[in-house]
């Protein structure tokens, strides 16, 4: 009787490929999130990570990556890290004329 009662509610082992669909399904939503909470995004002072990623149309691990690298300081208050806006403003301040040329880096002027 038990190993009846086991195999009913037993869940199947999700194979490879579903363990992938269901980990890009939970990735989409948490950006979907990200993006309706974006929409009050003019009277922010700091954005989480992930926030200021999808802000700036790039993946999560990329923010983290501009921390770690020193490129985005943050206030980090109680072991969460924010991002302020203004680091995000001084980002996007240092855009520059694209040049195939050089693969992309520079102003593009000699």
């Amino acid at each position: 009787m038990k190993s009846e009662q086991l195999s009913e509610t037993a869940q199947p082992e999700l194979t490879a490929e579903e363990l992938k669909q269901e980990r890009r399904a939970k990735r989409l939503a948490r950006i979907e999130r990200i993006r309706c909470s974006l929409g009050n995004a003019a009277s922010r002072l700091a954005y989480s990570p992930s926030e200021a990623a999808v802000a700036l149309g790039k993946s999560p691990t990329w923010a983290y990556r501009k921390i770690y690298a020193g490129e985005f300081r943050v206030a980090n208050d109680g072991g969460r890290l924010m991002i302020p806006a203004s680091e995000i403003a001084h980002f996007l301040a240092r855009a520059a004329t694209y040049n195939p040329e050089n693969g992309g880096e520079g102003n593009g002027r000699s």
